[in-house]
């Protein structure tokens, strides 16, 4: 079975003509997660989604196949939460953007402006402009969030 990731969907179908260019100037840096590094299906489905919502994209350096840990993963987060923050920051600060866009939880503590890329296409919010960073979030209260969602489904 072939599965295609929502970014790939939206790629395919496209943006709503009423978020088309609606961030129009607006810098972001994109932050591609760990377990998409061999993902270029992705990678690109990402990038031409938000040029569609109008954002300047700055890379980092270390992007796609050599992007760098977020700080998130094997639950660092929970198991010592410090160097996680140290990590997240590390990553966040080898952007001079201050807004960093990325497709999976990575990033949300750090020092930056951290908003997911669905924020930008669902998140009333930050699409009447009202908002453009996530609350942030323990490692713990997510898995935690996490878990009632999932029993809230069976």
């Amino acid at each position: 079975i072939r599965v295609k990731t929502v970014y790939e969907v939206i790629n395919e179908i496209g943006v709503t003509d009423n978020l088309k260019h609606k961030y129009e100037g607006i810098e972001v840096a994109i932050h591609d997660s760990c377990s998409t590094r061999h993902e270029k299906q992705i990678h690109e489905s990402v990038r031409w989604i938000l040029r569609e919502l109008g954002l300047n994209i700055i890379e980092f350096k270390n992007n796609k196949k050599d992007t760098v840990c977020c700080g998130a993963g094997g639950m660092v987060g929970v198991t010592n939460y410090k160097l996680a923050l140290k990590q997240m920051n590390s990553r966040a600060d080898e952007t001079v953007c201050e807004n960093i866009v990325c497709y999976c939880e990575s990033l949300l503590n750090s020092n930056k402006n951290i908003l997911h890329i669905l924020d930008l296409l669902f998140n009333e919010e930050v699409i009447n402009k009202n908002l453009f960073t996530q609350s942030k979030t323990k490692t713990l209260n997510k898995w935690i969030t996490r878990y009632k969602t999932t029993t809230l489904c069976k």
